[in-house]
């Protein structure tokens, strides 16, 4: 049945396998296994061949891969400590767990402007949680560190951020702004998720990427996947 603005139709194929024996003279038909396919022509998903519509195999839990060495590796960091050290990630929270990194525990795309847009309520969210631990100045203040050189050294106080003049610092949040589990949740209390001034264009490279594969992969309003981590080596 058509669902929506985004003409999302099911159907299942079914896979024969026929066989038969010479011996026998006898043959044998199966019609399993089944799988569910959805299509469907959402508008948002908008870049190259994926514009026009598509369908992918249901009963599967789609999770984008990401790794160090692919460049955003500061983003990388954020998404490792969010899934490792939850309860040492910003906003404070003892025995936080944030979700997204299992198939037991996914996290929703939105396709939603008001919640998810660049203007939505998750960023602004987001940078009130950023701004509340590094000040209002928190991307301009951002800048790499010089390989081999620490805060110390150049006479700085560490407060989380570098303090000498650098490239813009971006508030990057997990959840990811584009998923109903972002920052939002903050204006109720909770406080399921992390964010981190990283650098910028890192963070913006990272959100290209993520975009090409939700539309990739077909992942529709209030899909649900989760991150997973390269294997080392």
């Amino acid at each position: 049945a058509q669902q929506g603005t985004e003409k999302r139709q099911r159907c299942t194929l079914t896979f024969t396998t026929w066989a038969s024996s010479d011996i026998s003279r006898e043959s044998k038909t199966w019609d399993k296994p089944k799988a569910l396919i959805r299509c469907d022509t959402a508008s948002y998903i908008s870049q190259g061949h994926a514009k026009n519509g598509g369908c992918v195999f249901q009963g599967i839990a789609p999770s984008i891969v990401v790794g160090y060495g692919d460049g955003w590796d500061e983003q990388t960091n954020h998404l490792e400590t969010a899934r490792n050290q939850p309860s040492q990630t910003i906003p404070r929270m003892p025995f936080k767990v944030i979700p997204g990194f299992d198939k037991n525990n996914m996290i929703e795309r939105c396709a939603n402007n008001r919640v998810c847009g660049k203007n939505g309520l998750n960023r602004a969210w987001a940078r009130r949680a950023c701004r509340e631990e590094w000040g209002w100045a928190y991307s301009q203040r951002y800048a790499p560190l010089p390989n081999g050189v620490s805060e110390n050294q150049l006479g700085l106080e560490w407060d989380g951020l570098p303090d000498h003049d650098g490239i813009q610092g971006d508030c990057d949040e997990f959840p990811f702004n584009a998923t109903y589990n972002g920052s939002y949740q903050y204006k109720k209390g909770e406080k399921k998720f992390s964010v981190r001034v990283i650098n910028g264009q890192q963070n913006q490279d990272f959100g290209s990427a993520l975009n090409k594969w939700f539309n990739r992969e077909r992942i529709l309003d209030h899909d649900k996947f989760f991150v997973r981590f390269k294997s080392a080596g």
